[in-house]
């Protein structure tokens, strides 16, 4: 399995870039998306991997500093961590971890569900400058199986209510009255059964907010189709709901088809095919660690200025 929090060292370091439809592309990418057309840097937030490597002052610094001093377009919020199978929440709410960045929950019966003052300052101080500040589900600690369809729309009404736009839940939101931009699937583990209904919900949802284009990413594995999320697998989401999708994240890394081995270029041409087939499907990101150390083996990192060819 792909470690995630490997690729969660300082952000500064993370070397993402996404493929961007022509002007004339019937992805509806200026009606749907309102972000720059050009290639964009993403990054995930909030793990500190890096911190049993080096000394505190180290450490991943908060939103408002990577905001103010880099130009990544996306960052992506890790983790809401405890779904079903291993909630420790007496009221079902999804867990969350946001390494030493925030860990004060207010109600003892809820030990999981936070309230990160600080973290919320930090998304609409990067909101303010133009980022993206997605709330990321799931990674390599995570178990993913969601069990039942109402399983599924229950966690889509919580995602809503508790991160994006939703008003049922307005004393238990983490980041209080910030109001992210989108959710991320890195699901690793488990089933992907159910995702379909999710995202489906999910969706449903954010259209009834007619004043925010919210996001739905994920963060699938390069080899294709992807354990969890697919496509090509029944009952997978993006089998069923790959137009739902914004922008596939791509883990090129911790795999057979990493930067440098010859499957590399291939895997990426098959994974444009099918976001080509799918009518208003998602854009392709790929995925790199963010540095030798964000890697299971230092062979899965490659330097920037190597994949000047992919482009």
């Amino acid at each position: 399995l792909v470690k995630t929090c490997l690729r969660c060292l300082e952000i500064l370091y993370a070397e993402f870039r996404s493929e961007l439809p022509s002007e004339n592309s019937s992805k509806g990418f200026s009606a749907k998306r309102s972000l720059p057309n050009r290639q964009l840097l993403v990054g995930y937030w909030g793990q500190n991997a890096i911190g049993t490597k080096v000394s505190r002052p180290y450490w991943e610094k908060d939103l408002r500093y990577f905001c103010n001093q880099h130009k990544f377009d996306i960052y992506l919020v890790a983790f809401v961590h405890r779904l079903f199978r291993d909630n420790r929440n007496r009221d079902g709410y999804p867990g969350m971890n946001f390494a030493h960045h925030c860990s004060y929950a207010p109600d003892s019966q809820n030990p999981d569900l936070f309230e990160c003052a600080t973290i919320g300052g930090g998304i609409r101080d990067c909101q303010k400058l133009g980022r993206k500040m997605l709330i990321s589900l799931g990674g390599d600690t995570c178990d993913g199986s969601l069990g039942t369809t109402e399983n599924a729309k229950k966690l889509a009404y919580y995602i809503w209510n508790l991160f994006l736009g939703g008003k049922d839940m307005e004393d238990k939101r983490p980041f209080l009255w910030t109001v992210m931009d989108g959710v991320d699937l890195d699901i690793e583990i488990g089933s992907h059964r159910y995702y379909p209904d999710f995202v489906r919900e999910m969706r449903r949802l954010m259209n009834t907010d007619p004043s925010k284009q919210y996001l739905i990413t994920a963060a699938p594995q390069c080899p294709f189709p992807d354990k969890w999320m697919g496509p090509q697998i029944q009952g997978s989401a993006l089998e069923h709901y790959g137009q739902e999708f914004d922008y596939l994240f791509i883990q090129f890394y911790n795999n057979y088809c990493y930067p440098g081995d010859h499957y590399f270029l291939p895997v990426i041409d098959t994974w444009l095919q099918w976001a080509r087939s799918v009518p208003n499907g998602p854009l392709i990101v790929l995925g790199l660690p963010a540095g030798p150390q964000a890697a299971g083996k230092p062979h899965y990192y490659f330097p920037p200025d190597k994949l000047a060819h992919v482009y």
